[in-house]
């Protein structure tokens, strides 16, 4: 481990240029990727969920709402009453 260390600290500018120029490849690499991830996406239909997804879905949003509602106690009711107004 020592003589790593020492190599880095004799050789540190060559050692960070190297590095810099990983960081640069690998971020190319990344927004590459992601362009083409955005392009297939973008491409893809947006398929209806299945009923049993939906059924899903439908439970998570009513657990959703109803732990909101238990976080703000009384004054969720005022903002159901608000909403209806």
């Amino acid at each position: 481990m020592r003589a790593a260390l020492d190599y880095i600290e004799t050789h540190r500018n060559e050692v960070e240029a190297e590095y810099d120029e990983v960081i640069q490849e690998s971020e190319a690499r990344q927004r590459y990727w992601e362009a083409r991830l955005q392009e297939h996406l973008a491409h893809q239909r947006r398929a209806a969920p299945s009923p049993e997804k939906a059924a899903l879905y439908a439970k998570l949003a009513e657990q959703r709402a109803q732990t909101i509602r238990e976080l703000l106690g009384d004054d969720a009711s005022a903002l159901s009453e608000a909403g209806r107004a």
